[in-house]
């Protein structure tokens, strides 16, 4: 399988492998409780995309709806959560971080939930810190914010 690309991944047991056409809309690390109940760890790096960037050179993956607005998109053999979309967000997908091939790839733009971050964490003073959540029109790079409004332009209401 070609995943030599800066930006590939897969599933645990091997069956999905994909790349992304594009880098990362933007990525934050989110500090909340539940995220880090999830992950095991201090925080959850979530990493939003194009769903259209998704290019799956091995594997298929199946849906499942998990609420109205929300469908994940799983391994057929391993379950593997790969990515999820929600209809307030058209266009855009939270891919799981953890099925990337290499991580430090990723920037971290924000950390968001920093109310319940653990004390004896530090941040870099130089990356946008927030105690909840924040508004994606003013803090992601305008280029992504275009990205995304030429996506949902080409791909019509979702």
């Amino acid at each position: 399988m070609n995943r030599n690309c800066r930006f590939s991944g897969g599933c645990n047991c091997g069956a999905i492998g994909f790349v992304l056409r594009n880098p990362p809309l933007f990525v934050h690390a989110c500090h909340c409780c539940d995220c880090q109940k999830a992950s095991g760890s201090a925080f959850r790096i979530t990493t939003i995309v194009l769903e259209n960037d998704i290019t799956f050179v091995q594997g298929n993956v199946a849906s499942r709806k998990k609420s109205e607005q929300r469908t994940e998109f799983v391994c057929k053999s391993c379950e593997g959560l790969i990515y999820l979309t929600a209809t307030n967000h058209p266009a855009t997908a939270l891919l799981n971080s953890k099925t990337l091939d290499e991580l430090r790839v990723l920037e971290i733009g924000a950390h968001i939930w920093t109310l319940d971050k653990h004390a004896w964490l530090e941040l870099p003073a130089d990356v946008p810190q927030f105690e909840k959540g924040y508004d994606r029109n003013k803090v992601w790079p305008q280029r992504s914010l275009e990205r995304v409004l030429r996506a949902v332009n080409d791909n019509g209401p979702t």
